[in-house]
């Protein structure tokens, strides 16, 4: 576990978000443009979810990853 990074898994996840998050609102914004209709973006919508997900499971699994490896200190 020496090749873990917490800088690059937090950047790797805010990247998944972001994704997620520019995804979604296009499809709001498609939505909303049609009237706020039926949603035919399904599929985009899922992928949006998707990667959503994927963001914050890896920012939070970065960040344990990184308690669980911390060092403990001399208690002298």
């Amino acid at each position: 576990m020496s090749y873990h990074s917490l800088e690059n898994e937090l950047l790797l996840g805010v990247i998944f978000l972001a994704i997620g998050i520019a995804l979604g609102l296009y499809v709001i914004h498609n939505w909303s443009t049609g009237g706020f209709g039926s949603l035919y973006q399904v599929q985009t919508t899922v992928v949006a979810m998707i990667f959503s997900i994927l963001g914050i499971q890896t920012i939070f699994s970065g960040m344990f990853l990184s308690l669980l490896l911390l060092n403990k200190g001399d208690n002298r």
